[in-house]
C-alpha cells in the first residue's frame, strides 16, 4: 500500500480517493453512484463487496475507509460503505498492518486513528454539510496542440505546498514547457487536459522553435482551475499544428486515464525531472 503515516490518507492511494470524492460529490448523484463510480475509476471491486482477503491485501481498505470518511463529511449514506468498514474496525484492518510489518508502535498509532474514524462516524450526519453542486460544465482553457511554458527556480516549477520559507526564495532562473495532446470532460462536466512534458530546459522563456526541436518525455492528465493556472505561473506560447495523435498512442500504451483528479493536478507532473 505503500504507507508513510499510520493515519487515515497517511499514503498517496488514500489520498487520492478523497481528493476523487471531493469531485464527484459536486455532480447531483446519490451516494451509491459516486461508490461505484470511485471503484470502477480506481479498478477496485463494488458490487460486489471486497471479501476479507481482499481487505487484507491491497488498496481495497485504504478506499472504502477513505470513502466512509469523505461521504459522512457531506452527509452522504451508503449501506455498503457501512458494512465493509465495520468488518475492518473489527480487526481487518490491524491484522493488514500485521502482515505488512507494522511495529507495536505503529499499530497503537493505527488503532487510535481507527477508533477517531469510529467515533466520528458513529456521530449524526453533520447537518450543516454542504455539497456545491456544479451546474455549468467547466471551460476549458487550452486546446490540442497548445503550447505552454512555466518558470522554473533550478529545474523546480513553483509549488503552492511548499514551506513559506521555500517559496519566499523561489526566484525563476529558467524554463520547462509542454504541449496540449487532448482535452475533454468528465462525466461532460469536469475538464480534464492530456500533456506532454518536453525534454526542455532553457534559461529564457522559450520559443516555439525550441519547442519543435524537443522530445516528449513524460505524459501528465488532470484538471486545471484558473487559480491553479496563475499560481504555477503557466503561459500560453502558441499552438502548432501537429499529428497529437501518434503521442496520445504513446501516453495509452503508458496508462493515461481521464483523471478523477484535483483542481491542481493539471501541471503537478512538471514537478518531476525528465533529465
Amino acid at each position: 500500500m505503500g504507507a508513510w503515516s499510520e493515519s487515515l490518507y497517511g499514503n498517496d492511494f488514500a489520498a487520492d480517493v478523497r481528493d476523487a470524492l471531493k469531485l464527484v460529490v459536486r455532480l447531483d448523484r446519490p451516494a451509491s453512484w459516486m461508490v461505484d463510480t470511485l471503484g470502477k475509476h480506481f479498478q477496485l471491486s463494488t458490487d460486489p463487496v471486497p471479501t476479507d482477503d481482499d481487505l487484507r491485501d491491497g488498496d481495497d481498505a485504504d478506499f472504502w475507509l477513505a470513502v466512509a470518511d469523505g461521504l459522512h463529511r457531506f452527509g452522504l449514506v451508503d449501506p455498503r460503505v457501512d458494512s465493509v468498514v465495520a468488518r475492518l474496525m473489527s480487526g481487518l484492518d490491524v491484522e493488514r498492518w500485521r502482515l505488512l510489518d507494522a511495529s507495536p508502535a505503529s499499530l497503537k498509532k493505527r488503532a487510535k486513528v481507527l477508533a477517531a474514524l469510529q467515533e466520528k462516524l458513529s456521530s449524526p450526519l453533520p447537518t450543516s454539510a454542504t455539497r456545491k453542486i456544479q451546474q455549468t460544465p467547466d471551460s476549458l482553457v487550452f486546446d490540442p496542440g497548445d503550447v505552454v511554458a512555466l518558470p522554473t527556480l533550478d529545474g523546480a516549477v513553483f509549488n503552492r505546498f511548499e514551506t513559506p520559507e521555500w517559496k519566499s526564495r523561489w526566484t525563476p532562473n529558467g524554463w520547462v514547457a509542454g504541449i496540449v495532446l487532448a482535452t475533454g470532460r468528465t462525466f461532460g462536466m469536469f475538464g480534464w487536459y492530456l500533456t506532454t512534458q518536453l525534454d526542455l530546459l532553457s534559461p529564457a522563456r522559450p520559443d516555439l522553435e525550441q519547442v519543435k526541436a524537443s522530445r516528449a518525455v513524460l505524459f501528465g492528465t488532470g484538471r486545471l482551475s484558473p487559480r491553479h493556472l496563475k499560481t504555477m505561473r503557466v503561459e500560453h506560447l502558441g499552438r502548432l499544428s501537429m499529428d497529437c495523435d501518434r503521442l496520445i498512442k504513446t501516453a495509452r500504451a503508458e496508462g493515461y486515464r481521464d483523471m478523477l483528479s484535483g483542481p491542481d493536478a493539471f501541471a503537478n507532473y512538471y514537478l518531476h525531472d525528465p533529465h
